[in-house]
């Protein structure tokens, strides 16, 4: 998930960054209000529930009678160990996997099931087993709902089943959320078996989802803010995801003639077409087809086979969407997607455990008609380094641009280490930039847009020091006139393994500067302890610590569970009554509970005014 908080800060610092006295440019929205407008295509579907517009313009979801309610809860038996079988075989919806009684003349055992939610109940099934006979019916029972587990309220009682295998009993809706199921009667040489326990009522589902109408902005756009209202009742929970097309093609099966060894797809690809290039780049197979669409799976299935020769079929497998993004559950975010591009959908999840349903009222998809490049896609080399030594990396953006894309005026790219810029380079050219980078961000600001006509590659080189086995490195890209409208850029292998074995779980312990003068002079006002952790599986305990020369402690400046990491922790010159200290020298111990024990490296700071 994104962290939301860091996310409005580093935008804030960028905004920072661009130039002053653009205008920036109008932003467009995608706007669904009400419930035509969600349900506007067959290609919305709504999944495990039924739509429902009758309570307001939104849209809320009703559960559909066929919904077992005892799927996904809880079953227990007034047995324990001794019964024959795991109660919860009558709740997992399979008739084939059973409860049985551990004696034939034992009565008054019950089972009970807990829904995990409220639920309006009108219909209870016992249902029989694979063993269809008479005999190890369940003879006589007793029908019991309750809200809280402690009341309990008789809805159906039978002393003398005659029903050979399936028991159903409709009542009066009842509001509960557990269901006991007690045996009144049995047969005196017969075990009783039951396959399964069904509830059934009105309401709402306890899960759905509602996938959108696949918008078609008509080219290509860039994805900004998602906003949306939704009222949320109390035991009620609602998340949004979002995906564009991807248009990733895979070759399923191809078996190619003489002269041909190269696959070629137009970069500007539409579902539905597909070329076939030989090594001099001729184009000497192309063909148009009709497809279908399955818009949860996102797969694009062709319908026709285009035939080079008798026995050399081209079989290409599409995929017409990305994956769906995490789930979104507070609204005002960008979004990652693949961008810029022409369609796009939206997911809504909804969940309740009460009576109640989130009724979502209106989606905004807000995005620019003029990306910052027609497309970007970045990659990074080497794609394996030392673990803890320093390395030269380069990353390499491939970009396209058409006439009115905006152009780049900032790059950000994530790093899981602090790193430093070394060098910039637009088609092979050194550009001047400043450079703004964080601990977790290489944030570089160009003094004019970089733009180009048709292809180009921007190249930032830099140094970092790897703790993790596995890195990653996504980034984006930012134009000063849709500030506040990212372009995530896509991945191409952006990905770096760091190998070897870490000498300790603690290193490179520094502090700088040193001495210091915290008197608010704007000048070495701070002093900042720096040190790697490697070698930890998971979160360890770690602790910074400043003492006087009589070892008292002054100051603790961390102690929380923390990961591998590189690390930045600054001491203002202060005690932990806020006091400044008296000039002097102090102690600063960092230590860290590592998987092989206890590491710890000390050292000392000099105050002075």
């Amino acid at each position: 998930m994104i962290d939301r908080q860091k996310s409005t800060a580093l935008r804030m610092l960028i905004s920072l960054l661009l130039p002053l006295g653009f205008a920036s440019a109008q932003q467009s929205v995608w706007t669904l209000t009400d419930y035509k407008s969600f349900y506007t295509t067959e290609a919305a579907r709504i999944h495990n529930v039924s739509f429902d517009s009758t309570a307001g313009d939104g849209a809320i979801f009703l559960a559909p009678s066929t919904e077992n309610f005892a799927l996904g809860g809880a079953a227990t038996d007034d047995i324990g160990n001794a019964s024959r079988n795991n109660p919860n075989n009558v709740i997992d919806g399979n008739p084939a996997t059973f409860w049985h009684s551990p004696d034939e003349r034992t009565t008054g055992i019950g089972i009970t099931l807990d829904l995990k939610a409220v639920r309006t109940i009108d219909e209870v099934r016992i249902v029989g087993t694979m063993l269809d006979t008479i005999n190890f019916r369940i003879k006589g029972y007793l029908i019991e709902l309750s809200l809280d587990g402690d009341a309990w309220s008789v809805v159906a009682k039978n002393e003398n089943n005659p029903v050979r295998k399936d028991v159903i009993e409709v009542f009066e809706p009842f509001v509960a959320q557990y269901v006991r199921v007690t045996i009144i009667k049995t047969d005196l040489k017969n075990w009783t078996f039951i396959g399964e326990i069904e509830v059934y009522g009105s309401g709402y589902a306890s899960t759905g989802y509602y996938i959108s109408e696949i918008k078609d902005f008509s080219k290509k756009v860039n994805y900004g803010i998602a906003s949306w209202d939704v009222d949320l009742p109390q035991g009620t929970e609602f998340s949004m995801q979002f995906r564009s097309d991807s248009l990733e093609i895979r070759r399923k099966k191809i078996v190619f003639r003489s002269g041909i060894d190269t696959l070629w797809l137009n970069p500007n690809i539409i579902p539905g077409s597909e070329y076939l290039r030989n090594v001099s780049g001729d184009v000497i197979y192309s063909f148009s087809f009709d497809y279908v669409v399955d818009y949860e799976s996102g797969l694009l299935t062709r319908l026709t086979t285009g035939i080079l020769a008798p026995k050399d079929t081209v079989v290409i497998d599409y995929k017409a969407w990305g994956y769906w993004t995490e789930k979104f559950n507070s609204p005002d975010i960008q979004f990652k997607v693949a961008e810029p591009r022409q369609y796009l959908q939206f997911k809504a999840n909804f969940q309740t455990r009460s009576l109640n349903t989130p009724m979502l009222n209106q989606v905004d998809i807000y995005y620019s008609k003029s990306p910052i490049a027609n497309r970007a896609i970045a990659s990074i080399a080497p794609d394996t380094v030392i673990v803890l030594k320093q390395a030269t990396l380069s990353y390499t953006f491939d970009l396209q641009f058409d006439e009115g894309d905006q152009g780049i005026d900032t790059l950000v790219i994530n790093t899981p280490t602090a790193s430093k810029v070394t060098n910039v380079r637009f088609n092979n050219q050194s550009v001047a930039y400043t450079n703004h980078s964080t601990s977790k961000n290489l944030i570089v600001a160009f003094n004019s847009p970089l733009k180009a006509v048709g292809n180009a590659q921007l190249v930032v080189d830099f140094s970092s020091t790897l703790i993790q086995t596995d890195n990653s490195f996504p980034s984006y890209i930012v134009s000063a006139k849709v500030a506040d409208n990212y372009q995530f850029v896509e991945k191409g292998k952006w990905k770096v393994k760091a190998i070897g074995i870490p000498e300790a779980p603690l290193l490179r312990v520094e502090v700088a500067p040193n001495p210091f003068s915290p008197n608010n002079d704007g000048v070495c006002d701070f002093t900042t302890i720096t040190f790697y952790i490697a070698k930890i599986s998971h979160a360890q305990s770690l602790q910074v610590k400043i003492y006087n020369l009589n070892n008292d402690l002054i100051r603790v400046l961390h102690d929380e569970y923390s990961p591998a990491d590189f690390y930045q922790i600054q001491w203002d010159g202060r005690d932990e009554n806020q006091q400044l200290v008296l000039p002097g020298v102090y102690i600063f111990q960092v230590r860290v509970n590592a998987d092989a024990g206890d590491f710890y490296k000390t050292r000392l700071i000099t105050v002075m005014y």
